[in-house]
């Protein structure tokens, strides 16, 4: 009975409680194993930790079995005993028998409930580990879409640091433009008040220029009518004193191709040429480009010219020397003239004046002198006194 309790003891290495007591440690090792295995390795997300191996119900597991191997070996050695004892001690220890097998019949019925609600209680942790780790993956997925969208607005935040860089540069730039157009207007204002003012100055010229104008071409028809009746006078003076056979003059004729009005001869050509080598070419033949003083030269000329789109002749008066003083060939400055509305204008360096007559029958003879660049090529009028 001794070497049997011994012998089946739960902590002898040789009998059946010890070989049992392994099996379970070995299927212990093997579940925690297969859970350990089963879970997917993440470093970034951390989960509580699920107990499982050496959890609660490892130890519980390891008596049960214990319990129920003695329960087993004391049910043996009962049978064993009760064969070899007999009489009244075999009653007693009968007796004595049942009432262990009673006690460890309700101990293995308690440890089976036990046993029964740790596997209850792993059934559910291993549900709440499964979910955890579906936690655990969707939490995975999270970061690294969490990281997809960083690196987005890192780049993005790179991108924006160099348009901003671009802006305070472009924002420079447009600083000193417009400080240096600022400096534009002001000296472009301070010109303006300038012009204005000399504007103003040319304006009161202009006024005194045309009243002293209007006061000359006024002195000058009354030259022209004292000039025109003292030359009848002198005219019939002559012919009152003067002898028969002097009363009539020479006969003086202009060259052939020229025009004669009065004392002088007057050639239209037939050739275009500038201003200067017009005057050139009259002077080679003993004259110069027109000079016309008084408004009855000026219809005699007109009258020479045929009416075309534009046909203009060069005459001797030009600004070349002085702007707006306007001279003739022969140095004298000229007094009126017989310019269009707003001529001489000087628009494109104009120095030089030229007489036009065309189609529209509304041009007059005393309105048809303009100024045009002296490089021009025109026909010319050209005059040489008698």
């Amino acid at each position: 009975m001794t070497s049997l309790r011994s012998e089946g003891a739960p902590g002898g290495q040789g009998g059946p409680g010890g070989v049992y007591c392994r099996l379970v440690e070995q299927e212990a090792s093997n579940w925690d194993l297969e859970g350990a295995g089963a879970e997917p390795s993440v470093s970034s997300v951390r989960l509580p930790p699920v107990s499982r191996g050496p959890g609660p119900f490892k130890p519980a597991s390891i008596c049960l079995a214990a319990l129920s191997l003695i329960l087993l070996v004391a049910i043996i050695a009962v049978a064993t005993h009760h064969k070899d004892t007999s009489g009244g001690e075999g009653e007693f220890q009968k007796q004595k028998q049942e009432a262990n097998v009673t006690a460890l019949t309700a101990a293995q019925s308690k440890l089976q409930q036990e046993n029964a609600n740790l596997v209850e209680e792993k059934a559910r942790l291993v549900e709440e580990r499964d979910r955890l780790v579906e936690e655990k993956a969707r939490l995975v997925e999270e970061r690294d879409r969490l990281g997809e969208e960083k690196a987005r607005l890192v780049e993005e935040r790179d991108r924006l640091v160099e348009e901003k860089a671009r802006l305070v540069e472009e924002k420079a730039r447009l600083v000193e433009e417009r400080d240096r157009l600022v400096e534009e207007k002001a000296r472009l204002v301070e010109e303006k008040a300038r012009l204005v003012e000399e504007r103003d100055r040319l304006v009161e010229e202009k006024a005194r220029l045309v009243e002293e104008k209007a006061r000359l071409v006024e002195e000058r028809d009354r030259l022209v009518e004292e000039k025109a009746r003292l030359v009848d006078k002198l005219a019939n003076q002559t012919l009152t004193t003067v002898p028969p056979a002097l009363t009539a003059p020479p006969s003086v004729a202009c060259p052939e191709d020229w025009l004669r009005f009065r004392t002088s001869c007057y050639y239209l050509s037939r050739r275009s040429d500038d201003w200067s080598s017009s005057q050139t070419y009259c002077q080679r033949q003993g004259g110069h480009l027109a000079i016309v003083l008084t408004a009855e030269e000026q219809t005699f000329l007109w009258d020479l010219l045929p009416r075309g789109h534009w046909n203009a002749y060069w005459i001797g008066v030009s600004d070349a020397h002085t702007e707006d003083e306007w001279k003739w060939v022969d140095g004298t400055t000229l007094i009126g003239g017989f310019w269009e509305d707003g001529e001489p204008n000087n628009h494109i360096d104009e120095d030089c004046g030229y007489i036009v007559k065309t189609r529209k029958l509304e041009r007059v003879a005393l309105k048809s002198w303009y100024d045009a660049p002296c490089g021009m090529a025109r026909a010319f009028i050209c005059e040489r006194e008698m």
